[in-house]
């Protein structure tokens, strides 16, 4: 049936349209739903040339239309939530920052993890408190840290590639496996070179001299290019 080609075109073009927005997969399910009850329309018998097969193209098409324009609505509404979430999320940290509580790690930690699902690593936690903070596996790619008191933090295989961590405190932090390419941990205090030796690598790392020159001349590995 021509009606129903023309129709799956449509599905084609809209799967492709929304395959970029992470709301596709919500804005698809609506189209699930809907979609068969426009498809009823293709398996009625009619003559296309009659009254009544006039009326029902133009109800097939216009269906079909109302149905992409809801969803296209739901997108954009879905979108215009998420910034705001994200919006919401960034201001609470700053609400928190300077606040030396365990509460307002907690609620730090919360809001980092709330960004990650968003698809935001980029987050300023220049002089939050972060002691004893469960950062394992996080995203902090190209984050400020600097600093922020990390003291004890779990930050095993963590991502802080182009991480700015100058002056961060990071006694005792557990950096098991955490990714610190091109990361900048000039002035961090107490950093040892026992923490160091188990990071996943320091290509192109900033450290202090001397520390860096002790840990090239240990582990010279770790300053390669990640394969």
């Amino acid at each position: 049936m021509k009606l129903f080609k023309k129709s799956q075109e449509k599905i084609k073009k809209l799967r492709e349209y929304l395959s970029e927005s992470p709301e596709a997969k919500f804005a698809l399910k609506i189209l699930a739903f809907l979609f068969p009850a426009v498809l009823i329309i293709d398996i009625i018998p009619f003559n296309k040339n009659s009254f009544l097969g006039n009326i029902l193209s133009e109800v097939h098409g216009l269906a079909f239309d109302v149905i992409i324009f809801g969803i296209l609505i739901v997108v954009f509404n879905k979108h215009i939530e998420k910034r705001n979430d994200i919006k919401r999320w960034q201001e609470e940290i700053d609400d928190y920052r300077g606040w030396n509580e365990p509460e307002a790690m907690h609620r730090i930690v919360g809001n980092i993890r709330r960004l990650n699902r968003a698809g935001i690593s980029n987050i300023d936690l220049y002089f939050c408190f972060l002691k004893e903070a469960r950062l394992g596996d996080v995203d902090l790619q190209d984050s400020g840290l600097r600093g922020a008191n990390l003291q004890e933090a779990e930050l095993s295989e963590a991502d802080l590639r182009k991480a700015r961590l100058r002056g961060a405190n990071l006694q005792g932090a557990f950096l098991d496996a955490a990714d610190l390419s091109g990361a900048d941990l000039k002035y961090a205090k107490d950093l040892t070179i026992a923490q160091l030796s188990e990071v996943k690598t320091l290509f192109e790392a900033k450290l202090d001299p001397d520390l860096e020159k002790e840990m090239r001349d240990k582990y010279p590995h770790l300053f390669e290019k990640p394969k």
